[in-house]
């Protein structure tokens, strides 16, 4: 039998856990954007663990991203083009900029399928 304290631990833990889950939820899926500089449409898709990957149908590109919570701090990293995008997510809007190699940077706004 659970002690009171016990109890209420294991409430505060689940309730915890249930946030992280919630936070990853919310990326969970297909967000669509264009960089307004290069006019570059970008699809990307996320899995529940933060795996994904991005693609440009413009460039006919497709390789692996990662995404990152932290709060409502977001941080995309795209190795294969030296890419991340960081910003905040609000709702089902991501809003940031996307930096890439050595010095370009765009505004770029994702929003969920």
């Amino acid at each position: 039998m659970l002690s009171r304290r016990s109890l209420i631990g294991v409430v505060g833990l689940t309730m915890a856990l249930c946030g992280v889950m919630e936070g990853q939820k919310s990326v969970t899926g297909t967000w669509n954007g264009t960089l307004p500089k290069a006019d570059l449409p970008l699809v990307f898709r996320f899995a529940a663990d933060g795996n994904g990957t991005v693609d440009s149908t413009k460039q006919n590109f497709h390789t692996a991203a990662q995404i990152k919570l932290n709060g409502s701090g977001v941080t995309i990293s795209v190795p294969a083009v030296q890419g991340t995008f960081s910003g905040t997510l609000e709702g089902e809007k991501m809003t940031g900029t996307w930096s890439q190699g050595s010095g370009y940077s765009d505004d770029l706004v994702l929003k969920k399928q």
